[in-house]
């Protein structure tokens, strides 16, 4: 049966080499759709199981990330989760800049999201560099150094602009500390450490916070909407009075 378009015929040998090719690409653009389908799927998919992982671990608090890996039985699980979140950063770090619409693909599972998450194991990273003393102080640095760069490209990416804020009070530090000291870690907690957590944390957390808010996820401990703050409520009412001057 010759290819055509329903009572017309090509009969001329160019017009029929045209009709072959035309068909012919009909059939590979729908191969490279499917194929796309299923590599979103996949990427998806990865992303997803780590995130369904740590929710077993810790939800998304990089606290209780941290307390639950202290206890007696959970032996190395602390280096696990920041090499599986180290490997889990690259993959994302190629498969959401490739495709920047996996990130708005949000997880079957409730209160869960992906970016909390990655937040929650920055946080949990950003600690024992800063104020913790464990033996998985190593992975805690190579997966920062990979989540930084995730971090970074997708600010370029997305159009995001970071600002040198880490976020959180001293006080929110205060408690996490301490609850970790309760949990039997080394904890410095001076002056000089929460100025290296705060600085380590500003890298992150505006990025972070201004992709949880974009992509309306739900509410985690450290990111987020966190303009209820009192010392934000008071800078916010501070330029408004300089504006209205």
């Amino acid at each position: 049966m010759p290819l055509a378009y329903g009572d017309f015929v090509p009969e001329r040998a160019g017009a029929r080499v045209l009709i072959v090719i035309e068909s012919a690409n009909g059939v590979v653009l729908a191969a490279l759709a499917i194929t796309v389908l299923f590599e979103l799927y996949g990427a998806f998919r990865s992303r997803e199981e780590s995130v369904v992982a740590l929710d077993a671990l810790a939800g998304a608090s990089a606290v209780q990330l941290l307390e639950t890996s202290a206890e007696p039985d959970m032996g190395a699980a602390l280096k696990e989760t920041f090499d599986e979140w180290r490997r889990w950063s690259a993959m994302v770090l190629e498969s959401h800049l490739a495709y920047p619409l996996l990130a708005f693909f949000r997880s079957s599972h409730d209160n869960e999201a992906w970016i909390n998450s990655f937040a929650a194991v920055m946080d949990a990273a950003a600690l024992v560099i800063s104020s913790v003393e464990v033996e998985s102080a190593g992975a805690a640095r190579l997966m920062f150094t990979v989540g930084d760069h995730l971090v970074e490209d997708m600010a370029v990416v997305y159009g995001l602009k970071a600002t040198p804020d880490p976020i959180i009070e001293r006080g929110e530090y205060m408690v996490a500390v301490g609850r970790l000291r309760t949990a039997g870690y080394r904890v410095r907690d001076g002056e000089t450490h929460w100025q290296q957590f705060a600085e380590i944390r500003s890298k992150y957390a505006s990025i972070l916070n201004q992709v949880a808010q974009f992509l309306a996820t739900p509410p985690a401990p450290w990111v987020g909407d966190r303009s209820y703050l009192p010392h934000r409520l008071r800078g916010r009412r501070k330029k408004q009075a300089t504006n209205s001057v």
